[in-house]
C-alpha cells in the first residue's frame, strides 16, 4: 500500500531524472538548532551541479524536487521562476563571437549590465571579460528551473499538524523522493535530510559526492567519533585556533564552510578552529569475515 502511494505520487508529480533534491527546513526548533537559509542559498549549489552535469549531457531541463516544512517556500521559488527572458542559451550561442564573455545567467530584465553586454555585441564593441553569476541576493531569479513539489505535504508538516497520519505520509514521500534525486542540497542538521542521504547509499554504492549540506557535516546519534587526519603541519597564529602536525588525529565537531572547521587535537587535547584543507577524512579499516 505504501509503495503504491509512493509510485502514484511520483507519477502524478512528474518526478523524473535528472533532478536535484532541495530540502528547506524552516520550523521544528530551527531557530535554536540551525540558521534559516533562503531559497537562493540552496539554488546556488543546484545551479552549480547542473553546470557541471551539462558538460556531458546537453539540452537537459533543470529540474528541482523541492521539499519543505514551510508552505511558503514553493511560492517563493516559483515567483522567481516566472520571468521568460532567460539568456543562458543566448550567451552560449554568442560565446564563439564574443570570446570574452564567459557566462551570462539570470533574467534579461533584472540587470542593466546584461543589456549592456547585448548592446555591446550588436554594436561590435570590444568587451572585457564579463561573468554575471548566480546572485545570492533577494533579487536573484532562476526561470530556467522547473520546480516539482507537493504543496499539501508542506502544509501538513507545520507544527500544528505534524503529528497527523497525513503528515507522516508526507514525510515518507519527501524522504523517498529526495533519496531518488541525482544530487541533494539541504542541511544535515535536519534528520529528514540525513535519512534521505542514507537511503541514497544503496542506490549508488557511494553517494558521498552527491550532496551539499549548508550547515552540519554528516552524523547520527550515538555514532563513534568522527576523526580527520592532518596531512600537513599547522601552527596556530590567532586565539581560538589549534596547532597540529602531519599525522595527528583531529576529532571534528563541525565544519563552518568558510575554510575552517572546529575540532580537538586528540594528541594535545586542545580544541579550536583549524584550516579544513590541511586535513582529510580518516578511514578506519577493519577485517570483515566472509560467510559461506
Amino acid at each position: 500500500m505504501l509503495q503504491e502511494l509512493l509510485d502514484e505520487s511520483k507519477q502524478n508529480l512528474g518526478f523524473t531524472n535528472p533532478v536535484v533534491g532541495v530540502h528547506v527546513r524552516r520550523t521544528d526548533n530551527v531557530i535554536k538548532e540551525a540558521l534559516v537559509h533562503s531559497v537562493d542559498d540552496y539554488m546556488r549549489h543546484v545551479d552549480e551541479w547542473f553546470d557541471i552535469y551539462e558538460k556531458q549531457h546537453s539540452g537537459v531541463q533543470r529540474k528541482v524536487y523541492l521539499a519543505s516544512d514551510d508552505p511558503g517556500v514553493l511560492p517563493e521559488a516559483k515567483k522567481k521562476a516566472l520571468c521568460p527572458f532567460f539568456v543562458r542559451r543566448v550567451a552560449a550561442a554568442l560565446a564563439p563571437s564574443i570570446p570574452f564573455i564567459s557566462t551570462i545567467r539570470g533574467c534579461l530584465l533584472c540587470s542593466p549590465m546584461r543589456w549592456l553586454v547585448l548592446i555591446g555585441f550588436l554594436l561590435n564593441f570590444p568587451l572585457c571579460w564579463v561573468s554575471i553569476t548566480f546572485s545570492t541576493s533577494s533579487s536573484a531569479t532562476y526561470p530556467h528551473f522547473i520546480f516539482v513539489s507537493d504543496y499539501e505535504v508542506s502544509k501538513t508538516a507545520s507544527l500544528g499538524s505534524c503529528y497527523t497520519d497525513a503528515s507522516l505520509c508526507g514525510v515518507i514521500l519527501d524522504t523517498y523522493l529526495l533519496s531518488r534525486c541525482d544530487y541533494l542540497v539541504c542541511t544535515f542538521s535536519s534528520q529528514v535530510c540525513r535519512v534521505a542521504y542514507e537511503l541514497m547509499q544503496p542506490l549508488h554504492g557511494d553517494a558521498s559526492e552527491r550532496f551539499k549540506s549548508l550547515d552540519d557535516i554528516y552524523y547520527f546519534g550515538g555514532k563513534n567519533a568522527h576523526n580527520w587526519l592532518a596531512v600537513e603541519n599547522h601552527q596556530s597564529r590567532r586565539e581560538g585556533d589549534i596547532s597540529f602536525n602531519a599525522g595527528d588525529t583531529v576529532g571534528v565537531a563541525g565544519n563552518y564552510w568558510d575554510g575552517y572547521s572546529n575540532g580537538k587535537n586528540t594528541k594535545t587535547g586542545k580544541s579550536g578552529l583549524f584550516p579544513s584543507y590541511k586535513t582529510v577524512n580518516k578511514i578506519d579499516l577493519v577485517k570483515m569475515p566472509t560467510y559461506p
